[in-house]
């Protein structure tokens, strides 16, 4: 039995439309708000702070979590790439996959707006260096604009893609790993959603 190797890793977006994009953006935050694993980053969406955490060591992992994403939000991208890296659960921490669906959010927006994003990368990848063999290969080609099936799959959709193909992605996407997948889709949505990118 032979299998075709043809698939391009590479990011593929068309111009943005924010008339598509925004729509379907929402979807995609409902979408993990409503089926998200238990132990994902989709509490820093939740502005109803709908999740509880029953540990001391889970309320302080959510709250440097927290604290590194308001960093990146509000420009300090060095400090909240630094603080978010190796936090969180699984054989790619949460705040890895996170920082990987943020660069590839900034990556589809240079290609979709026509705007440079490439020393902000630079300064998230540098910043998010570690010890995390498994991150640093998916930090690197996320930084890149390079990422697996799934991945690439819902960001295309989100910019060219109908509601539905945005949900059926997204879901392929939440299936990667107990929560890699939705913790990177979080990561991406942030970098959509940051106004100063586009």
């Amino acid at each position: 039995m032979t299998h075709r190797l043809d698939y391009n890793s590479k990011l593929r977006v068309g111009p943005l439309e924010a008339a598509k994009l925004e729509p379907n953006l929402r979807v995609l935050e409902k979408l993990l708000l409503a089926s998200a694993p238990a132990r994902s980053l989709a509490f820093l969406i939740d502005e109803c702070g709908g999740r509880t955490f029953a540990s001391a060591f889970e309320k302080e992992l959510a709250r440097s979590l927290s604290a590194g994403v308001a960093r990146l939000a509000h420009g300090d991208l060095e400090g909240g790439a630094a603080r978010i890296k190796g936090l969180g659960y699984g054989l790619t921490p949460s705040g890895d996959d996170f920082l990987a669906g943020f660069l590839l959010g900034m990556h589809a927006l240079e290609m979709a707006a026509g705007i440079d994003l490439a020393a902000e990368r630079r300064a998230i990848r540098e910043a998010s260096r570690g010890a995390n063999q498994l991150s640093e290969v998916m930090l690197r080609s996320a930084a890149e604009g390079r990422c697996f099936e799934r991945a690439n799959s819902l960001i295309q959709s989100l910019f060219e893609g109908a509601e539905a193909d945005v949900v059926a992605h997204a879901r392929r996407l939440f299936a990667v790993g107990a929560s890699s997948g939705a913790d990177l889709g979080v990561g991406l949505l942030f970098a959509l959603k940051v106004t100063a990118w586009s």
